[in-house]
């Protein structure tokens, strides 16, 4: 099974996403449960949020996999329940890393039509790359469990880059939702079921 599971920042969706993937495991031999972090270490408060996810998950048997790359989650190895929290962390850590970073940096001085052209591919290739991933994974389990932000609400005009991250997000939540055989909507801490 596919579970598909979104919302805003601090709405109640990693916890929820947490208690739906223990209670698919439930049965499952030790080491059946993993938990598929994508989120970086890199400011104060991402090591607290990522320190208030550790003690909300502390008793509830995951066997912790760090995924900051598209290599690392092609290399999620097999387990009963895979719990990835979260795919826009994972979108951002892919698109602003290594040679995409570098090739984002070097699209000002790029023409607009090139700047554009050089966005879409990245896309493109992005919405590829992770949705295979996530396909691959899903064979690898027998329940994937997707945690996503919310990041279609903020603002009205964007950077280009920010405006490719946002338009991928929305290309993966459409892919997600169609392979998805549960999406659900957490809104401040309550569960909306969407399908």
């Amino acid at each position: 099974m596919i579970y598909f599971v979104f919302g805003g920042s601090a709405s109640g969706k990693s916890e929820y996403a947490e208690n739906l993937a223990v209670s698919c495991g439930d049965g499952c031999r030790s080491g059946g449960l993993l938990y598929a972090a994508t989120m970086r270490n890199d400011s104060p408060e991402a090591g607290t949020r990522i320190r208030k996810h550790q003690e909300q998950r502390r008793e509830k048997g995951f066997l912790l996999y760090e995924v900051q790359s598209l290599s690392a989650l092609r290399e999620i190895p097999r387990a009963h329940t895979v719990l990835l929290d979260c795919l826009s962390g994972f979108a951002a850590n892919v698109m602003f890393s290594g040679e995409n970073l570098r090739k984002i940096g070097e699209s000002d001085k790029m023409t607009a039509e090139n700047r554009d052209r050089l966005f879409r591919g990245l896309r493109i290739s992005l919405r590829e790359e992770i949705g295979e991933g996530l396909r691959s994974l899903s064979e690898r389990c027998e329940n994937l469990v997707i945690v996503s932000d919310a990041v279609f609400s903020d603002g009205t005009v964007f950077s280009p880059e920010t405006e490719t991250y946002i338009r991928l997000m929305g290309d993966l939540w459409r892919m997600t939702a169609q392979y998805a055989d549960s999406v659900t909507e957490v809104v401040f801490g309550l569960p909306v079921k969407v399908k």
